[in-house]
């Protein structure tokens, strides 16, 4: 292996000749044809494209003088992968969205004690952004404390008050970043290699140029370096709604939650994306007519395009190291020529994982379980209580999607005709199930939506709520 120089900096690890890969699919010659174009136009060094669509890797390809293990700085891209870190330690209960930055730091300035973990990840604080405008000077310094950096971000005046702007930067991800260190006790490299790196597998990517040398003052929201494999690996675990293999890293709910435009009602003060909206960690930069997310991605300055097509489920990551104010359009062209040719029928694809436990809160002590399969199915065990007053097991599965916010099935009632089932075992061929009416559900998001049970005698229409953990 040899180490490529471009620029006079020492960045690219890989091999530098006859790096491109042959492609299997004659599918991918025109946009293998588009990369090259790019390559040539922008006088790049090369580029990778990796692409999946149903979770698996459909087409990889190396450009120029690349090679598909070509390592380069991400830039904002880290957003996205510092924002699952943060998320895994949400879902393990070391720290929540919605915690103010005084759960962490009683001495933080007045003015920011109230902002929250969920504001500084969706860049709605108030405080400065810093990518365009207003940066923080200890962001590009590796050697300063990280307690340091955080607290002189803090010191910068508010723009606005928290929560109704938006200000595009990497200003607050270094506060979040810090505060999850006060939050678990560990340093952030520590926490990115146990909690991400090594269950997903990434193998070259770390928050410093060698990987092995820890900053003293990680740059949250720029200051990664990875490559296309190891990247999609992080896209492929959250297009499968959190899981990974068969490990689940991400509540399912999590991430619809993340996917969700948080700028809505905001003011923008800046932003490289006008007309975007913003998650946590990364673009919503498309929306269906409901608002609910298709197509979402986490661009950085030098052109690294990584991105999830939600609706087509299509994952891409685009590696390339130039300057992502000539780059983007091109890397938007290539998104959508990619999404022509891996195109399906998504009206009814679901918006969103809606597996989890759901109920009406006004009838605590009934409720049913959703799980969404691959194949975005649904199934279910719906308990509730007969007309007599009697325990009621009803199971559902069979149905479809009739668009992309409602499914419809059958409900179905089971009975067991043997005995002594708990404590001998359960025999399938005493077990029989009866039609007992039709299901629908309408999902307004991922936390809310409305449930019809329709019976031959009647018909019941009561909204409902994912059950929070």
């Amino acid at each position: 292996m040899r180490v490529c120089l471009n620029r006079g900096w020492l960045l690219f690890v890989g091999l530098c000749a006859g790096a491109s890969v042959a492609a299997a699919d004659a599918r991918f010659d025109a946009v293998d044809a588009s990369v090259d174009a790019l390559v040539a136009e922008h006088r790049l060094g090369g580029a990778v494209l990796v692409l999946a669509q149903d979770g698996v890797v459909v087409h990889q390809r190396a450009y120029g003088g690349y090679a598909l293990d070509t390592r380069v700085p991400i830039a904002s891209a880290s957003k996205w992968l510092s924002a699952a870190l943060i998320a895994r330690l949400v879902d393990q209960g070391r720290m929540r969205w919605d915690d103010p930055i005084s759960t962490y730091m009683a001495d933080a300035p007045a003015d920011k004690r109230a902002i929250t973990l969920r504001q500084l990840f969706s860049l709605t604080s108030g405080i400065p952004g810093g990518d365009l405008v207003g940066g923080a000077g200890c962001l590009s310094d590796r050697d300063i404390a990280f307690e340091t950096c955080a607290r002189q971000i803090l010191d910068l005046p508010l723009t606005a008050a928290p929560g109704t702007v938006f200000d595009y930067g990497g200003n607050s991800m270094q506060v979040a970043g810090y505060l999850a260190e006060r939050a678990t006790g560990q340093r952030w490299a520590e926490l990115f290699r146990r909690e991400l790196a090594t269950p997903l597998g990434l193998a070259d990517t770390a928050y410093s140029f060698v990987p092995s040398v820890d900053a003293a003052n990680p740059r949250i929201a720029g200051g990664v370096f990875s490559t296309a494999g190891d990247y999609m690996k992080l896209l492929l675990m959250w297009r499968a709604h959190g899981k990974a293999g068969t490990q689940r890293l991400l509540d399912s709910a999590t991430i619809s939650d993340m996917d969700r435009d948080h700028t809505v009602g905001t003011r923008v003060l800046s932003t490289p994306l006008p007309g975007g909206g913003y998650g946590l960690g990364h673009w919503i930069e498309r929306k269906d007519a409901n608002g609910h997310a298709m197509l979402i991605a986490s661009r950085g300055a030098f052109g690294f395009t990584p991105w999830i097509d939600l609706r087509r489920d299509i994952a891409g990551v685009l590696l390339v190291f130039g300057d992502n104010s000539t780059l983007g359009d091109d890397a938007t062209a290539l998104i959508d020529q990619v999404a022509t040719v891996l195109d399906k029928d998504t009206r009814t694809v679901p918006f969103a994982d809606f597996g989890g436990i759901w109920w009406r809160p006004q009838e605590s002590g009934s409720g049913f379980t959703l799980v969404q399969r691959a194949d975005h199915q649904l199934t279910s065990t719906f308990y509730t209580f007969d007309d007599a007053g009697q325990p009621l097991w009803l199971v559902f599965s069979g149905g479809q999607w009739l668009s992309s916010t409602r499914w419809r099935g059958t409900l179905y009632r089971t009975r067991y005709a043997g005995s002594g089932a708990l404590s001998n075992g359960v025999d399938p061929t005493q077990i029989s199930a009866e039609a007992f009416g039709e299901i629908q559900f309408d999902f307004a998001d991922a936390q809310r939506g409305q449930l019809t049970l329709l019976f031959p005698q009647s018909t019941r229409t009561l909204a409902i709520e994912r059950f929070p953990f």
